[in-house]
């Protein structure tokens, strides 16, 4: 089996994963020729040869959109007399929750009650039970990280701090 690929004017290219029988050549548009195999995704056919596509460069809609995921998505932070790490993911309503949790942590610590636990469901969707502290500083920890990746998003856009020249095109692999 070996691919062709045949390029006309009015269609433009399309691929066969074997050389066409004479009956299905003939039965191609007047004006077919084949051409070499595409090179990749990139690439277009302009009369002679392939052409590759300039890259566009990213958009404040795509940094947007990697941000938002990369936020959902979470992070583990490590809190001082809890074992293991803890996944908090950052959507929408993992916020509000958080946003609650850390009201009546604070509550709790004002009113001297640093032995009950609050019940924070983690991004594994594990039950963490946690002193007030606990709350405090996790939830601290996140909303830092989230502000954090706010900012770089800002920066990247707004060609500030570390991204003087704008967007790089790998922004989506510098989140913290």
């Amino acid at each position: 089996m070996s691919e062709h690929c045949f390029y006309h004017p009015d269609r433009g290219c399309w691929q066969t994963t074997d050389q066409p029988s004479a009956d299905t050549l003939a039965g191609y548009p007047e004006g077919t020729f084949e051409i070499p195999l595409k090179p990749g995704p990139d690439f277009d056919y302009e009369g002679s040869g392939w052409v590759e596509r300039p890259a566009q460069p990213p958009s404040w809609e795509d940094v947007n959109a990697s941000r938002d995921r990369h936020i959902a998505e979470g992070k583990e932070f490590t809190i001082l007399g809890y074992g293991a790490p803890i996944h908090l993911t950052g959507r929408t309503r993992d916020l509000v929750i958080y946003q609650s949790r850390l009201s009546s942590a604070e509550k709790m610590l004002a009113a001297g009650d640093t032995a009950s636990t609050l019940v924070i469901r983690d991004g594994g969707n594990i039950n963490r039970h946690l002193t007030a502290g606990q709350t405090v500083e996790l939830i601290t920890k996140a909303m830092n990280w989230v502000e954090a990746v706010m900012k770089m998003s800002w920066d990247m856009k707004d060609g500030h701090g570390d991204f003087p020249y704008g967007i790089p095109p790998d922004y989506a692999e510098r989140w913290p």
